[in-house]
């Protein structure tokens, strides 16, 4: 259920009329007219009855729903007790009917249906949101820049005070007119002509102060809802305010106004007001600037950094032929000494472009197609000219191949179970990244100011250095997947597996040991099984057929699902994967078992689970929803995205 209340003193039906109209046709249930008025309220009420009977005469959805009583219109006379006491008479009577979503909405303001449904849906979705505030526009259609942090005093008594041309620098940050009211901004201070609450996120942090009559208590409402709860602007959404500023044209206005701000001030802290300086930190812009890309990493971040309010620029190849989305293409065109000089052009031409950026992160040590030398400069050049450097662990690099060598692990590609393996195949691969590439990722790897592995192997490799350049800051923050809204695809008559086979990589992910596993199974299962190879087929194919797939034939060394696992997942896929119980534990979770976990050097013991998830539908079906499941629980992009937020602000 939704309720609203609206606050009256001494307005005619004509004043209010917008408001109560677009109320009515939204999907409000119950509508509280708290009326403070010093006149005799019988003309007014009246009016009200009379206005009521008309809509529903007019509007038959209207009349359905008052008929149904599942649309009420109700008049309060109350003793005036200021803005917010008005609005509490019926927030407390919204609360004992059951509500959970209540609208403050001024008397004058005005909007389309969508509003609210639209409002209600995000605040369905986002547990974590206890207050809302849309766009707000003149009716001449131009921006109120309503979405503010929390006052200074020359915030308040500069605006009441000063000329705009003396105050207007200072309006520009406290208003965050940085953010350019098109994105969702989590702010401390939003606006009291149109608040919509979660009523369970007000039963904690308390209803108005009704110490404030007018003009703070909105400020004082979302700093005590902002402790808790997101307080978000919502731009997609837009109401029209004619915001008549009245104080400045009333001296009793004025008066109440100043004396609230005092009192405000005095509640608070003057100067010395320690939560407000902290408070007004994290909703500042960040400047970030991402170098390199992995399986699609940095693009689905660089996505939901924007979504958040931030400036981002990306710069990549692409991840070479798979194309990725970027801001900047820096990409090898040609072999040998050429293409070295080709690509130096690309990265001198665009270096202006690279600066006064306040964090900048890089995929991997090795973030060029350069020799190490060249990336080490570059490197170095980066984190002279921007304030921060953050170094991704998404991949291969020296500390990663020289602990899988020393079987750190239980098992990986290098090593399993005590035993060497993979050692010829690996040997170049091996070679490059403990001579020529080391002293580039040890100098990276000192410098950057924090190390983030995005898989639990990477995390327990560098953990297990124990090295004074690493203790302290390492932090794990899994990889980013845009959720999708769908359910998991219906089982055919037979069983479709997709493994992909790129040749180069075949004993790096074991598809080598897995392939004639599942070929086993194929042919021993005809009727129920259908393997399908893409072998060194372009990206759009294989993204093709994985969709239309049902079991993903993805890594056998790895303790933890990738990118590309993880993708499949989101889409109900159910993967053969790394799914170890040391992982399970260190993201600690202990329910969902949604990936297929497979070990090397045991093929009778890994065939056993291939067949048993093949021809039992049953657990492949829970699988398939546990995958999703799984996947909107730990890995939802900007979720992912706040995670490395937070992170980099406490850099700030």
């Amino acid at each position: 259920m939704i309720t609203a209340s609206i606050v009256t003193y001494n307005h005619t039906l004509n004043d209010i009329e917008p408001a109560i109209h677009s109320l009515l046709k939204s999907d409000v249930s119950h509508i509280y007219i708290i009326d403070h008025s010093d006149r005799n309220d019988r003309e007014f009420l009246a009016s009200l009855q009379q206005y009521g009977a008309e809509q529903m005469a007019d509007d038959a959805d209207i009349r359905r729903r008052c008929n149904a009583k599942s649309l009420i219109l109700s008049y309060h006379k109350h003793e005036n007790n200021g803005y917010g006491g008005g609005h509490n008479v019926a927030i407390r009577m919204a609360m004992k009917a059951g509500s959970e979503y209540h609208i403050v909405v001024n008397p004058d303001v005005w909007f389309d249906n969508d509003v609210i449904s639209t409002m209600r849906q995000y605040m369905d979705t986002n547990k974590d949101v206890g207050q809302m505030m849309p766009r707000v526009l003149f009716p001449d259609g131009t921006i109120q820049r309503l979405c503010k942090l929390l006052p200074t005093p020359l915030d308040m008594f500069g605006r009441l005070c000063l000329p705009p041309f003396i105050i207007n620098k200072r309006n520009d940050l406290y208003e965050l007119r940085k953010f350019g009211y098109d994105k969702i901004i989590n702010a401390p201070y939003l606006s009291g002509c149109f608040m919509f609450f979660r009523l369970s996120a007000l039963e904690k942090t308390g209803l108005f102060d009704e110490h404030f009559f007018m003009y703070a208590e909105d400020i004082d409402m979302t700093r005590r809802m902002h402790q808790h709860f997101k307080t978000l602007f919502f731009p997609s959404v837009t109401i029209y305010h004619r915001f008549s500023r009245a104080s400045h044209r009333s001296l009793k206005l004025f008066f109440i106004h100043t004396a609230n701000i005092f009192m405000y001030f005095n509640k608070y802290g003057w100067f010395a007001d320690a939560e407000r300086k902290s408070t007004n930190k994290s909703p500042r812009t960040m400047r970030i600037l991402l170098i390199g890309e992995f399986s699609n990493v940095h693009a689905t971040l660089a996505e939901s950094f924007r979504k958040a309010g931030h400036e981002v620029l990306l710069v990549s190849d692409g991840d070479d032929w798979k194309g990725y989305k970027r801001d900047i293409s820096i990409r090898r065109q040609y072999k040998g000494k050429a293409g070295t000089l080709h690509l130096l052009m690309q990265w001198a031409l665009q270096l202006p472009k690279l600066r006064g950026f306040d964090i900048v992160h890089f995929i991997n040590p090795k973030f060029t197609d350069m020799h190490p030398a060249v990336d080490k400069r570059l490197f170095d050049w980066l984190s002279r000219h921007n304030k921060h450097v953050t170094l991704g662990l998404y991949g291969d690099d020296y500390v990663v191949i020289r602990q899988l060598e020393r079987g750190i692990l239980e098992y990986s590609e290098l090593q399993a179970f005590g035993k060497s393996i993979n050692i010829t195949e690996q040997k170049q691969r091996i070679h490059a990244w403990t001579t020529a590439c080391r002293p580039l990722c040890e100098h990276i790897v000192e410098r950057a100011e924090i190390l983030i592995p995005c898989l639990y192997e990477y995390y327990f490799l560098y953990r297990s250095l124990h090295q004074d350049a690493i203790d302290g800051k390492l932090h794990y923050i899994g990889l980013p997947i845009n959720p999708k809204d769908r359910n998991p695809k219906e089982i055919g008559a037979r069983v479709r597996i997709l493994i992909g086979i790129q040749k180069k990589r075949c004993n790096t992910k074991g598809t080598d040991k897995m392939l004639p596993l599942f070929e086993r199974l194929a042919e021993q299962y005809p009727d129920k099984v259908e393997l399908i190879k893409a072998e060194n087929i372009p990206f759009y194919e294989y993204r093709k057929l994985l969709s239309s797939c049902d079991i993903l034939v993805d890594q056998l060394y790895s303790y933890t699902p990738a990118m590309n696992a993880l993708e499949a997942m989101s889409h109900g896929i159910v993967v053969i994967s790394g799914g170890e119980e040391d992982y399970y534990r260190f993201i600690g979770e202990e329910t969902l078992r949604p990936i297929v976990n497979l070990r090397p050097l045991n093929d009778e013991e890994n065939y056993k689970i291939i067949e048993q998830i093949a021809l039992d539908s049953d657990l492949l079906s829970r699988k398939k929803a546990e995958s999703i499941a799984f996947v909107a629980k730990y890995h939802n992009a900007d979720n992912i995205a706040k995670e490395y937020l937070n992170l980099w602000q406490s850099l700030l």
